[in-house]
């Protein structure tokens, strides 16, 4: 008990100080398939790819929960809504992270625009914040998103997300930076039933990760996913419960030394007629 307290205090340690940015939720959706997401278009694409926005077709809410390693103090909320007009897509959305003692919060203003029937861009404006207690307050800095999606096939979509273009500066002190992060990924539905999602991400100060997701429909309004993530290595799995315009998801994600995470999302869309169809799966 004792050592995997330790554990977890290193790792808060080395998360707090060099992996700033990297604590933002993408839904419990994502998460469940290992967080290869920036093909998938939900109301949780404001945070895994503004592009994919863009053929969001209803006004939509999200909210989240996650917890990591059973670590309250290592907790994130978030919330994002998604409002289209005609081929242009808004969005809202702020997560928070962390305690009293420490904490990080960041809002962000996106706008994703279909550039003929198969391609998108979408960009985002961020405003980075974190607070350290006592003496030391809070610094916060700006900085910028951009993402692309492509449909070249009917079963077939592509997407790229990049995160913190501008790299911008957190402090002073050892030219401290946010991580600039770029994904590039696909996704390929075999049927209405299967969805295969895979990515990579890279980073200036760390290796290659490697991606992978599979969400599978059980029924009517249940689908099952699983997926797979390298560096450091965990795997995951999750559930969603579709009503309607709402949708419930749970997932859960194992690291072999510390445990597992859990994370919960819904999202309810405003459909504008009974005849348009359910959240897009």
């Amino acid at each position: 008990m004792r050592c995997r307290f330790l554990l977890l205090i290193i790792f808060s340690v080395q998360f707090a100080c060099n992996l700033f940015g990297q604590n933002l939720t993408n839904g419990a959706r994502s998460e469940g398939m290992g967080n290869a997401s920036v093909t998938l278009i939900d109301v949780w694409s404001i945070y895994n790819n503004q592009a994919a926005m863009a053929y969001i077709e209803n006004p939509s809410f999200g909210a989240s929960f996650s917890n990591q390693f059973a670590v309250k103090e290592l907790s994130t909320k978030a919330i994002s809504l998604v409002y289209p007009v005609n081929t242009n897509v808004f969005g809202l959305s702020f997560n928070y992270f962390g305690y009293a003692l420490y904490n990080e919060s960041k809002v962000g203003l996106a706008f994703a625009k279909r550039l003929g029937k198969y391609f998108s861009v979408g960009i985002q404006l961020d405003y980075f914040d974190v607070t350290l207690a006592n003496e030391y307050g809070s610094t916060g800095v700006a900085l910028g998103e951009i993402g692309f999606y492509a449909q070249p096939l009917k079963k077939l979509s592509i997407g790229v997300s990049i995160y913190n273009i501008s790299r911008s500066k957190i402090a002073n002190f050892q030219d401290e930076r946010l991580p600039s992060l770029m994904r590039l990924g696909f996704g390929y539905h075999f049927t209405d039933m299967v969805q295969l999602t895979a990515e990579t991400e890279k980073d200036l100060s760390n290796d290659m990760r490697f991606k992978a997701g599979v969400e599978f429909k059980l029924v009517k309004n249940i689908m099952l996913r699983t997926g797979i993530n390298t560096n450091p290595v965990y795997n995951s799995f999750g559930i969603s419960y579709v009503v309607k315009n709402f949708r419930a998801d749970l997932a859960f994600q194992r690291n072999s030394i510390l445990g597992y995470s859990t994370f919960f999302s819904m999202n309810y869309e405003f459909i504008k007629t009974k005849d348009e169809p359910m959240i897009e799966e």
